[in-house]
């Protein structure tokens, strides 16, 4: 991004993509001006671990295709399953010709499940926004509550319904929550990073 002239930017991520956010703004907070975080941690919960090692499970004992198949268990409510069937049997089909490979995977829930910002999160000082919907499968809503509740400019917001991909299932409302928050912190400067 430098090398492009971008040197201060805002930072949208989902799960380990708002995990990555929170930690880049961590090691150059002089660049990030503002994150979202969709579905954040602090730390990781029993629930969203068992549902880690449960992926894990299925992808290295029964292989890439039922991983692929359960994967929309985690991500959508029953109902928008039931009702976008035509769509998720061409996403199915679609990850697993293009399946990211198993050493990649591995990594990434790895990184997923070390994840702990417990002691950290105190020390991000830009704006955040942490989104959640409380009918999450996936992770707890409880786990966005709480990290709202430990960094020192977050603005949480709670959608009741949408599952772990919201922004997929409600665009709608996801993206109005989201562009609201982006222009009320348009011209927010962060806080001060206290020393110590």
């Amino acid at each position: 991004m430098a090398q492009h002239g971008i040197l201060r930017f805002s930072l949208i991520g989902h799960a380990l993509g708002g995990l990555a956010g929170m930690q880049l703004a961590l090691d150059y907070p002089d660049r990030i001006e503002r994150i979202v975080v969709i579905n954040g941690w602090l730390t990781l919960h029993p629930h969203t671990r068992r549902c880690f090692q449960v992926r894990q499970d299925l992808l290295l004992n029964v292989g890439v295709e039922a991983f692929v198949r359960a994967q929309p268990l985690f991500l959508y409510p029953a109902e928008w399953m039931a009702g976008n069937q035509t769509r998720l049997d061409q996403e199915d089909s679609h990850h697993v010709t293009h399946f990211q490979g198993m050493e990649n995977l591995m990594r990434r829930l790895h990184a997923l499940m070390s994840a702990d910002f417990s002691a950290r999160a105190a020390a991000i000082p830009q704006p955040v926004l942490v989104i959640a919907s409380q009918d999450d499968l996936l992770v707890p809503w409880s786990c966005s509550t709480e990290l709202a509740a430990a960094l020192p400019n977050a603005t949480e917001q709670m959608m009741t319904w949408g599952g772990h991909a919201m922004s997929v299932t409600d665009p709608e409302k996801f993206n109005a929550l989201l562009l609201q928050w982006l222009d009320q912190t348009d011209d927010v400067q962060p806080l001060q990073r206290v020393a110590g």
